[in-house]
């Protein structure tokens, strides 16, 4: 792995913390059902338990010495290394698929809010931009990429990581991501998770806006399924 896992459990921490902040702003009550909070605690339950394994393999590092993983699981002829390794991989996965699962729903719910009529058929990319143009954002391109380098990556996942959407260069805070027709995607957890923190600073500016904010509330939850109800 590329991070140790104390700098990754602060990085995680403070994103769960600012997710926090942001659904203290919502104007409703966390308890309502309201989609803004629904999306956001989402992806907070995507972070916490991520963050509860990290904290076990700090744990465990810290206190066995020499420790072998391959005893904590169960699993023979696996070294540390390969494990970590498949951690990883594991947690790069989650947070993608997770994540871009409650923000397109998000902008689904927020679209049906703003307009019954909007054919929700519509892929995510072009609800993104639909919906930024309702609500008239400044810095549009930015933030409509910061979405497609987000769907680019998930939708990657259908093709065995491969990229079947042309081909994209997108200097995102920073951070060049590089899609080639046909080739395999390349980004680290740091990568998705610089994603993740800037669509979740979008979003809370995409909910703070007067369009939204008027709203009545709650603003019905109309596309995802309960986490209760999941598997």
């Amino acid at each position: 792995m590329e991070y140790t896992t104390v700098s990754m459990l602060e990085r995680l921490g403070r994103l769960v913390n600012r997710i926090q902040r942001i659904r203290e702003t919502i104007p409703v009550e966390m308890e309502r059902g309201d989609a803004r909070h629904t999306a956001f605690s989402g992806i907070q339950t995507s972070l916490c338990p991520l963050m509860l394994a990290l904290g076990a393999l700090e744990f465990t590092n810290q206190h066995i010495e020499n420790i072998e993983l391959s005893k904590l699981c169960g699993l023979k002829k696996q070294s540390n290394e390969s494990l970590l390794a498949y951690f990883d991989t594991w947690a790069k996965l989650n947070l993608l698929v997770f994540s871009q699962f409650r923000f397109e729903s998000l902008v689904s719910d927020l679209l049906a809010a703003l307009d019954s009529s909007y054919n929700q058929r519509n892929g995510f990319q072009k609800k993104v931009v639909d919906l930024l143009t309702k609500i008239n954002l400044p810095d549009r391109q930015e933030k409509e990429d910061c979405f497609m380098i987000m769907a680019l990556l998930r939708n990657s996942l259908h093709n065995n990581s491969i990229n079947k959407n042309g081909d994209h260069k997108v200097l995102l805070y920073g951070t060049m991501f590089i899609f080639e027709n046909d080739k395999p995607t390349h980004a680290t957890i740091q990568d998705i998770l610089l994603v993740i923190e800037q669509a979740v600073e979008i979003t809370a500016e995409i909910i703070s806006q007067p369009e939204i904010f008027i709203l009545p509330t709650p603003i019905e939850n109309r596309f995802q399924i309960e986490i209760g109800q999941f598997g």
